[in-house]
């Protein structure tokens, strides 16, 4: 799973000369698998993730592996806050027929019927209406969407499955409209849903960049950031400043990120396993000196603070500890 290009001449400079490598892994397998089971049995699913965190590319899988006995139809209208039924309609249509689109709604969704069932049911095909940034549509829409799943061809229905893609606020609208919340499967791809923890983070780094970036660099980018693409990115930026350097590999003096930053970013990944004083009970069980939460509070803020270094191990201790007692619990979940 890589969704990023790199400059080739950047990654020529750390010995990527044929590229990055790709990453998969048991979770996006399973996360394909059920993405092709609900298009099989003619689902409506959405596909909620923050930006970057794979939902297109991994979508894209899902297409090149079912190609050959489904058609994917997108709904292409830019507007999507102003979408409408209709938009759907004459997408479908014209993904099929070359003729005329009734102008008249009642008349198009007949048409549509008729080529979308004689395609499913007569053609064998399975049929997939993929709307992306569903996030921005209108709740309405989704019940006009259940409604046209619900159309009969032969005594067959429903014909077509629908697979919306969007950020976390699609499920919330989602849920608005219960009509179609109930009819609907979701599929979240995010780290407390199991998608991309830290474990897999790391060997993301390791499988895309290999040994252009050192094993304890990859830990620590992996603890401050949460996304493919979001960790490419940050990647990016790293090489071009150890490029500038004369440097060929990403290490502790190139990616050095303040204890603040590192905090912010372990506290929207974990808010409640860390906090000024989690951070000083760790510190104090490697050293023979007390150090308070107050204290915590100054180095974070502080600059330069000679006391920083100790309290980023800190923190990444204490991210490793929290991933496995994660990983701990999904297994017994599981």
């Amino acid at each position: 799973m890589q969704q990023y290009k790199i400059p080739a001449r950047l990654l020529n400079h750390f010995g990527l000369n044929k590229g990055t490598g790709t990453y998969w892994s048991e979770t996006c397998d399973d996360r394909k698998e059920y993405i092709k089971e609900s298009i099989d049995e003619q689902q409506m699913l959405a596909i909620v993730g923050d930006v970057g965190v794979g939902k297109s590319t991994l979508f894209d899988i899902v297409k090149k592996e079912m190609g050959a006995t489904t058609e994917f139809i997108y709904c292409e209208d830019p507007n999507k806050e102003y979408m409408h039924v209709g938009s759907i309609l004459t997408d479908a249509i014209s993904h099929f027929s070359g003729g005329t689109i009734r102008r008249v709604r009642s008349a198009r969704k007949i048409q549509f019927t008729r080529i979308i069932g004689s395609a499913h049911v007569t053609g064998k095909k399975n049929i997939c209406i993929v709307i992306e940034e569903a996030h921005r549509l209108n709740p309405k829409l989704f019940r006009a969407i259940k409604e046209l799943r619900e159309a009969e061809y032969l005594g067959v229905s429903p014909l077509f499955s629908i697979v919306m893609l969007g950020h976390e606020h699609l499920k919330f609208k989602l849920e608005s409209m219960k009509e179609a919340f109930y009819r609907s499967h979701i599929l979240e791809l995010s780290e407390a849903a199991g998608w991309l923890n830290y474990d897999e983070r790391v060997e993301f780094l390791r499988v895309v960049f290999g040994r252009a970036i050192k094993p304890t660099v990859r830990k620590r980018i992996a603890t401050m950031k949460r996304f493919p693409l979001e960790m490419v990115h940050y990647v990016e930026q790293k090489m071009m400043e150890a490029y500038q350097a004369g440097e060929d590999v990403l290490d502790d003096k190139i990616v050095k990120p303040t204890p603040i930053e590192m905090y912010h970013a372990m506290k929207a990944s974990y808010p409640e396993a860390i906090s000024y004083k989690i951070i000083a009970d760790e510190i104090n069980l490697d050293s023979n000196k007390y150090i308070g939460k107050s204290s915590i509070s100054d180095i974070l803020n502080t600059p330069g603070h000679s006391k920083a270094g100790a309290v980023s191990k800190a923190m990444e201790k204490i991210a490793e500890r929290q991933e496995k007692e994660f990983l701990s619990n999904a297994k017994k979940v599981g």
